[in-house]
C-alpha cells in the first residue's frame, strides 16, 4: 500500500468513527431526555385533574399505536386553550393559540379552533382554558368553516405546569418494534414529545 491509500484509509477510518461516535451520543442524550418523565404512578395521581378521554360507546374502536397517528393527521399542535365564545355551537369546540405544531401548518401566535362533531362532545377531554395541550390535526381537505380544523383524541395530551404530558388515550400498546425500542409517550416533557411526534 503507498503512501496515499495508507492517508486515505486513515481518513476514512476516522471518519467512520465520528459517524459511530456521534449515532452514539445521539442515542445517550435520547435516552437522558426520554428518563425524565413521569412515572405511571404519578400519571395516575394526576389523572383527576387530567382525565382519559373516551369515544362514543356505540363507537368499537381501537387505540392504535402512537406512530401509526403520525401518518394518519397532519401535524400535531402545541398550543393554549383560550376562552371559549359565548356562541359556539353545541360541536366539540377550543380555541387554540398555537405555540408550535410538528410540521409547520400553523405561526406561533395564531388561533386555531379545534373541531370536531357533536357525538365527541362528552367523550373528548375538556381542557381548562389557560392549560395548554398537544392535540393531532386534519387538515387534508379544505379548512372547515370560521377557520376551524379537525382534531383527534388518538394522540391528544394535557401539557402539566412542570411541562411534562399526560395522554387523554390508552398508551400502552407495545405491539409494534418502534414502540418496544422507544416505549410509551406517555409522561413525557413537551419538546421530547414533540420530537417523537416529528419521526
Amino acid at each position: 500500500m503507498n503512501w496515499f491509500s495508507k492517508k486515505l484509509a486513515g481518513v476514512c477510518a476516522a471518519c467512520l468513527i465520528l459517524v459511530f461516535a456521534g449515532a452514539g451520543l445521539k442515542t445517550w442524550v435520547e435516552y437522558q431526555e426520554e428518563a425524565d418523565r413521569l412515572t405511571p404512578e404519578q400519571i395516575e395521581q394526576l389523572r383527576g385533574k387530567y382525565p382519559m378521554g373516551s369515544y362514543p360507546p356505540t363507537m368499537d374502536i381501537l387505540f392504535a399505536p402512537v406512530e401509526d397517528a403520525v401518518d394518519w393527521w397532519d401535524t400535531f399542535v402545541y398550543g393554549e386553550v383560550l376562552p371559549k365564545r359565548p356562541n359556539m355551537s353545541t360541536a366539540y369546540e377550543y380555541p387554540v393559540r398555537v405555540i408550535r405544531d410538528t410540521r409547520g401548518y400553523f405561526e406561533e401566535g395564531e388561533v386555531i379552533l379545534i373541531w370536531a362533531p357533536y357525538i365527541y362532545r362528552d367523550g373528548y377531554p375538556k381542557p381548562e382554558t389557560g392549560s395548554r395541550i398537544v392535540c393531532p390535526i386534519g387538515m387534508r381537505s379544505e379548512k372547515l368553516e370560521d377557520g376551524r380544523v379537525s382534531v383527534g383524541l388518538n394522540g391528544f395530551y394535557y401539557v402539566t405546569q412542570e411541562d411534562y404530558t399526560i395522554p387523554a388515550f390508552p398508551d400502552d400498546n407495545y405491539t409494534t418494534s418502534y414502540l418496544t425500542h422507544y416505549g410509551t409517550t406517555a409522561g413525557l416533557k413537551v419538546d421530547v414529545l414533540l420530537k417523537r411526534l416529528r419521526r
